[in-house]
């Protein structure tokens, strides 16, 4: 038979404050640990949110940005579009005039010169060198004029050397690609 044990008040209190202490230490001791866990764990869902979320926005951009390229507005460009299709004249040609009219501003056009031709299915693409030598005003006139050409052209590189301190005289390498439309899937070249 078992034995009754017998608390007074006092003893049954501390008893009872012991066990919850030791319940009370026990449940935060475990409760913490997995509230520890918890936040790591929320920590981490929240950071991967928040790259989806910086990923989604980038993806959202580079699909903007592929819709403006896909809806390229070609207006701009109808005007040298369709220039190139009804003229006979060659970038050649332009570079030459823009020489006589250059022979009123000063300007030297020293050497003209084909590097290369390719073709593709609409355009021949012909590689200049231009040298040329004036003063820094005359240069960026020059420039201007055949950067604005009705031709289709693409300035790849200008290489200006100064010859005088003043800016008086600059000897200047430009290096255009010209192209020009053919004419039936590049059968015919509608300027030579």
């Amino acid at each position: 038979m078992i034995k009754k044990i017998k608390f007074n008040n006092t003893e049954r209190i501390l008893t009872l404050l012991t066990s919850l202490v030791i319940v009370f230490g026990f449940y935060f001791t475990w409760y913490s640990a997995k509230s520890r866990r918890l936040q790591r764990v929320q920590s981490s869902v929240d950071q991967t949110l928040l790259n989806i979320s910086a990923k989604k926005i980038t993806l959202e951009k580079i699909k903007e940005k592929k819709e403006e390229k896909i809806n390229v507005d070609l207006t701009p460009y109808k005007k040298q579009i369709d220039y190139l299709v009804n003229t006979k004249t060659s970038f050649s040609d332009y570079i030459q005039s823009i020489g006589y009219q250059s022979l009123n501003e000063d300007i030297i056009i020293n050497k003209v010169s084909t590097e290369k031709s390719t073709k593709d299915k609409f355009f021949k693409k012909v590689y200049f060198n231009i040298q040329i030598e004036s003063s820094f005003l005359n240069i960026g006139k020059f420039i201007e004029k055949l950067d604005s050409s009705r031709h289709l052209t693409r300035i790849e590189s200008i290489d200006i050397q100064r010859m005088s301190s003043d800016l008086q005289i600059c000897n200047v390498e430009i290096k255009v690609i010209a192209y020009d439309l053919l004419k039936d899937g590049g059968n015919n070249v509608a300027a030579k």
